[in-house]
């Protein structure tokens, strides 16, 4: 978490959140009773993926769409709060507070890794995936090249995406690192799995029965495993249904059988616009609920 210097801060009137991700970055302006008022997306902002240029450039690029769609301006900010996707150590800080600074708005601000969001906005009382599952399917990919494996229609679906001619060139630009498949292609690998492609259905599998194992580590750790408990799913991934939940959920309930699963019905940047409300001192509960039914709206 991070701190900025605070000056004068009560007159300014609205509040920013912006939570990055591996496939998307989003950005959210709010009055401070919580009135959504600007929103931005922009493309991934894992620095891991793009680089901490990419990084810095998808965090500006969805802050400018939400200014402009808000009609505001950056000195209108009160305060800010941040969900960065690939902030896991303290030596990564810097990176962080180099694409916050880069906006070039003086105001306080909080950050937090980006599942944090999840648990501030979805809770009642993270993950992601999408890395993993592309990561799974270069696998299948590559077996099926080396016919160490079956053929599958991840093939063709990476193929189209590199926009190369062949299966040689595509595991050859992958081998030799010229060739990056975008996380968004989960979406595809989803669709794939529910149209029967067996390699696909097994990469997605498997990215929710590792997703899983990592959370039952952390139950682990926090003792949780024989308590009733709320498991936040937040991610474009718990979107796909039952294909993807299913494996998830029971792998955490056969390790915790008490374990209850909330899915979040607004966006986790929600999450990152209470970290700001929180910086400049504002209730949260009415805040909350103000937010909640303005960005339901929005997106309904």
């Amino acid at each position: 978490m991070g701190r900025d210097f605070q000056h004068n801060n009560q007159e300014k009137p609205y509040l920013l959140g912006v939570d990055t991700g591996s496939s998307k970055t989003h950005a959210l302006i709010s009055d401070k009773s919580g009135r959504m008022i600007g929103f931005g997306e922009s493309g991934c902002g894992n620095y891991e993926v793009v680089g901490a240029d990419g990084f810095i450039e998808a965090v500006n690029d969805a802050v400018n769409k939400a200014l402009s769609f808000a009609g505001v301006n950056k000195f209108e900010i009160a305060s800010m709060g941040f969900g960065f996707s690939g902030y896991d150590w303290p030596s990564e800080t810097p990176i962080m507070v180099k694409a916050i600074r880069s906006l070039q708005i003086n105001r306080p601000y909080q950050f937090v890794n980006d599942v944090m969001l999840g648990l501030i906005a979805g809770s009642t009382e993270e993950f992601g995936g999408a890395s993993e599952m592309i990561w799974r399917a270069m696998l299948s990919v590559t077996y099926a090249w080396s016919k160490r494996g079956p053929e599958t229609r991840l093939t063709q679906l990476f193929i189209d995406h590199a926009r190369v001619e062949s299966e040689f060139e595509l595991i050859e630009g992958l081998a030799t690192d010229k060739i990056h498949l975008d996380p968004s292609l989960a979406i595809n690998i989803i669709q794939l799995a529910r149209k029967g492609d067996l390699q696909a259905r097994e990469t997605v599998r498997f990215s929710a029965n590792e997703l899983a194992l990592n959370v039952n580590a952390v139950i682990r750790q926090l003792k949780f495993e024989t308590i009733e408990f709320e498991v936040v799913m937040m991610g474009s991934v718990f979107k796909a249904g039952d294909i993807y939940c299913k494996p998830f959920q029971e792998t955490i309930l056969n390790f915790a059988p008490k374990a209850k699963f909330v899915q979040l019905l607004v966006p986790p940047v929600v999450g990152a616009v209470l970290l700001a409300a929180e910086e400049s001192g504002l209730p949260s509960k009415s805040l909350r609920k103000q937010l909640f039914r303005t960005v339901g709206d929005f997106l309904s």
